[in-house]
């Protein structure tokens, strides 16, 4: 057979990056741990790729592992760790560089907006009467990333700190101007960077809180996502005006609309409560006021144009009179500073005013903002009086771009979403006296909502008030008392956090929190639920169901049509579709299928119904539960199901690894802001698909029988033992990954388990079966009936099955077979093995055979060969963990031992670059 898994070829630019930072590590390695650890490092690494070069045995690597004792076992754990945490650095700088150079002026870079808009441009009917398919495209046209706090990052924040510490001193290096004293220094500070990362813990001590959750997230705005948002319009306005750009009025719309679920999902996490979404709201309103301040008063200070050159506009003058008698205080210092340049005097008012908004005190009284269109105003105020004075450049330049950002980001930052599960709803009705299951008694609470309880304080009415009521403060032993009271009862809190969203909408405006998602949405009843406690509560949000197994997503349909008879003159709905619970339940092709065949239901109901649907994607950052490149995804959806918007939502390291370089960051959101006018574009442009329709008795054949292989394994006799030994299952929720446990309820059977855990430890045992397990058996199924031919003709013109294909490559490339059938011997369950290892093989051969290929992602070469790069680092880390897994398991079992365990799967995951 050729070779299915590639060889190690790295860009010479890449390897020699990677040897550089190589050597820097062993350096601190011997000077921190010793020589003799040093050592041993070393031979552990020749003895691991000796063993993948030459097909030697894995013996040399075993026998120094036995030799380890616990603390030379967590050096060597750490080591390696630290190796793959650099690599990936040095594999980023080198995406940069390779983004920076495709990008030559004169071919737009693939899947940017600009190639989009040249599609566009080319599909443009010459017929002059036809409508203007750019504009179109634009005026629907929405991205919308939801941030959630789903526990996937396994880096601490003082490792990702300690990184981009890093990342700059070797920036600092990337130039021929330095000498060798400042080289010398350079690497000094890398070598002392480094040794600071030794010494950094890399497993948490204990558990994040919500609001540490929080708080990691704006660094992350802070870092690039506030900086990035007027890059991503400015190369859709770059591509639209061309060498006119900055001097012509952009004709961009704020398309990106950003989301949170932290501090605001309860699902499963008792430690979200009404007081911790309180802080939550106060924590982004201020890091954005901060963001808005500190962006207006640099601008201001750049509009040194005087009136003389630059004459104001009658508007301007008036509004600058009116404030200037407003605010005498502050209008004397401004006049003082910029008598004569009255844009720069108005512009710096607005800052002014947007640090009494954020913190409740101005030099004059009443100084703060009502609401961020009143800031917009003064901004575009300014904008066109620049436009009159024959300043183009100075309106549609950085002036432009700070309006675009309170565009996107209000005062709110991201709109807060709430979830909780449909139980917790029911729970909170039947302590009302309310049957939560009878449709007509929840009717008739919506018609005539009882009085809130009496130990229920609410605001009445809501009322708009200043941002500067709600300033960021630290919960105080009170409310830190109170929410640990809610989070031992979650349905008790119901009420409360509805409470809490109307005085979030009171002061931070209707988008700041206008979201309640259902999880294990099954029926009408349980959006009925929420609606009869919003009733109650006076609260107006947007309810939306999220269906998550497979036969929720057949019946969504079915319960919308219910849902929308019960809301008459309804003409926009959004539906959640969950990708983790359906691949855990139905198996990785199986749930693709049914997602699939979900959206197309829902896409043709919402035809017929008239109504504007949005699709809301939960996927995960692991391929078993939805992951992959979010571009190819949008491009894969059913025809009419983007229809200009696509929300999706963003977790754990997935935020790192797209937001947390500045040029990463640009890069992935005009990936997707092209995608999704692509899919718009087909819309309009192109014959519907009908391909699933047309192999529907094909595809049928497939899912099924892929979902019966997933079953029987999954539920094959003693399965759950085995997975608990040969995976770390119950040392992931020791971990300290998140604030949400690995859990929704107690028990040791597989259906209490959450599917981020359950995906992270297949990983460990770098088996991945979740990201590929049954596709072999289905794709079997569809030769036996079809033949092969038929299948590589699918592959080739169904995006959505090209993209599947694609997706489950990456998870073969990562389920390595050397290392999984050691992991997997260790279970004492052939059986369970050969049939996984049986799976492993079949699937790879059929997906090699469709694709037209020799060996796994060999269209993506880097990516395959960065996986090669690492399997023989974790082959010593496979070695360490499961060595330490069975004296961590023992009842004489010590924390050294352990810390050992959880080293061993942040390495891993490092290496992976994924958990769940």
């Amino acid at each position: 057979m050729e070779q299915r898994t590639p060889s190690v070829d790295l860009p010479e630019r890449l390897r020699g990056e990677i040897r550089h930072l190589g050597r820097l590590l062993g350096r601190v390695i011997a000077e921190e741990a010793g020589e003799r650890t040093y050592q041993l490092v070393e031979d552990l690494r020749r003895a691991a790729v000796a063993a993948r070069r030459d097909g030697a045995d894995r013996s040399p690597i075993d026998e120094l592992v036995a030799e380890l004792d616990v603390e030379t076992a967590e050096d060597v754990a750490k080591a390696f760790t630290i190796f793959f945490q650099l690599t990936n650095l040095a594999e980023q700088r080198v995406r940069i560089r390779e983004l920076r150079r495709r990008d030559d002026g004169v071919t737009p870079v693939e899947d940017s907006p600009a190639a989009s808009i040249a599609a566009i441009r080319r599909a443009q009917p010459a017929d002059d009467d036809a409508p203007d398919l750019l504009a179109g495209v634009l005026a629907k046209l929405e991205v919308h990333p939801v941030w959630t706090a789903h526990p996937t990052e396994a880096r601490r924040r003082a490792v990702v700190d300690s990184l981009r510490r890093i990342d700059a001193e070797l920036s600092r290096g990337d130039t021929d101007m330095l000498g060798h004293g400042q080289q010398a220094d350079i690497t000094r500070r890398l070598l002392e960077e480094i040794a600071i990362l030794w010494r950094t813990a890399q497993v948490r001590s204990s558990r994040p809180t919500p609001v540490d959750e929080v708080r990691k997230l704006m660094a992350v705005f802070d870092a690039t996502v506030f900086r990035v948002v007027p890059e991503v319009y400015r190369s859709v306005e770059r591509a639209m005006h061309g060498d006119a750009s900055g001097v012509a009025e952009p004709e961009v719309p704020p398309f990106l609309t950003f989301g949170s679920w932290v501090g605001g999902d309860r699902d499963g996490n008792p430690r979200v409560t009404s007081t911790v979404t309180a802080e939550t709201a106060a924590l982004m309103a201020d890091r954005v006021l901060r963001g808005l301040e500190n962006a207006t008063t640099r601008i201001a200070r750049t509009l040194s144009a005087t009136e003389e050159v630059t004459p104001p506009s009658p508007e301007l003058v008036e509004v600058l009179a009116d404030l200037d008698q407003r605010f005498p205080t502050c209008a004397t210092a401004q006049i003082m500073r910029a008598a004569r340049s009255p844009h720069r005097r108005m512009l710096s008012m607005a800052a002014e005013r947007l640090a009494a908004t954020r913190t409740g005190r101005g030099v004059d009284d009443d100084m703060a903002y009502t609401s961020p269109e009143e800031y917009t105003a003064d901004l575009r105020l300014v904008r066109d009086s620049l436009v009159r004075g024959n300043a183009a450049r100075l309106a549609h330049g950085e002036l432009q771009h700070l309006i675009w950002q309170a565009d996107t980001f209000g005062f709110h930052l991201a709109s807060l979403e709430v979830r909780q599960h449909t139980d917790v709803h029911a729970e909170a009705l039947r302590r009302l006296g309310i049957d939560p299951d009878d449709a007509d008694a929840l009717r008739a609470v919506v018609a005539d909502p009882p009085p809130l309880p009496d130990d229920l304080t609410w605001p009445s009415p809501p009322h708009p008030v200043a941002v500067a009521s709600a300033p960021h403060r630290d919960l105080s032993p009170t409310d830190r008392s109170a929410g640990e009271v809610a989070a031992a009862d979650p349905a008790g809190d119901v009420l409360p956090t509805m409470r809490t969203v109307a005085e979030i909408q009171a002061r931070f405006g209707r988008r700041a929190c206008e979201r309640w998602v259902i999880s294990f949405t099954t029926s009408l009843v349980d959006l009925l639920r929420v609606k009869a406690l919003t009733a109650i509560a006076g609260l107006d949000v947007q309810i939306v169901p999220l269906f998550e197994t497979r036969a929720d997503l057949d019946a969504a349909p079915a319960v919308l049509e219910e849902w929308l008879a019960e809301q008459p003159g309804t003409t926009h709905l959004e539906v959640m579709l969950g990708y983790s619970d359906s691949a855990k339940d139905a198996g990785f092709l199986a749930a693709n299928v049914a997602l699939h065949r979900a959206q197309r239901g829902l896409v043709a109901w919402a035809a017929d119904a008239g109504v504007e649907l949005t699709l809301f994607h939960g996927r995960g950052g692991a391929l078993g539960r939805g992951g992959g490149p979010t571009n190819r995804a949008v491009l894969a959806q059913p025809r009419g199901a983007v229809a200009g918007r696509f929300k999706v939502t963003e977790q754990g390291e997935v935020i790192n690894q797209r937001y947390g370089k500045r040029a990463l960051a640009v890069r992935h959101l005009e990936q997707v802001t092209s995608a999704t006018m692509r899919a718009e574009l087909d819309d309009l442009t192109t014959q519907p698909d009908t391909v699933m329709d047309d192999e529907a008795d094909l595809v049928a054949t497939m899912a099924k029988a892929s979902e019966e292989a997933w079953r029987e394994l999954v539920g094959a006799d003693g399965f759950p033992d085995f997975f608990r030994t040969v995976t770390p299952i119950d040392e992931i929720g020791a971990l300290q990954i998140g604030s949400r446990p690995s859990k929704r309820k107690t028990g040791n059977g597989l259906s209490s388990l959450r599917a981020i855990p359950w995906t992270f430890a297949w990983a460990q045992a770098r088996i991945n079966a979740p990201g590929w397990y049954g596709l072999g058996t289905g794709l079997q199924a569809g030769v036996d009936a079809r033949g092969l031919a038929e299948l590589q003709d699918l592959n080739r013109r169904w995006p959505f099955f090209a993209n599947l294909m694609e997706n489950a490559e990456m998870s073969l490339v990562k389920a390595d077979a050397t290392a999984a059938r050691v992991l997997l011997d260790a279970g004492g369950r052939p059986d369970l093995t050969e049939r996984i290892m049986d799976e492993l093989d079949r699937t790879t051969e059929l997906v090699l055979q469709i694709t037209g290929q020799r060996q796994l992602l060999k269209r993506r070469p880097t990516l395959a060969q960065a996986t090669a790069l690492r399997n023989p680092y974790l082959d010593v880390l496979g070695a360490v963990q499961q060595r330490w897994l069975r004296h961590s398991r023992r009842t004489d079992a010590t924390e050294d031992d352990q810390r050992v365990v959880m080293l061993t799967m942040n390495g891993i995951a490092a290496a992976l670059q994924n958990t769940g």
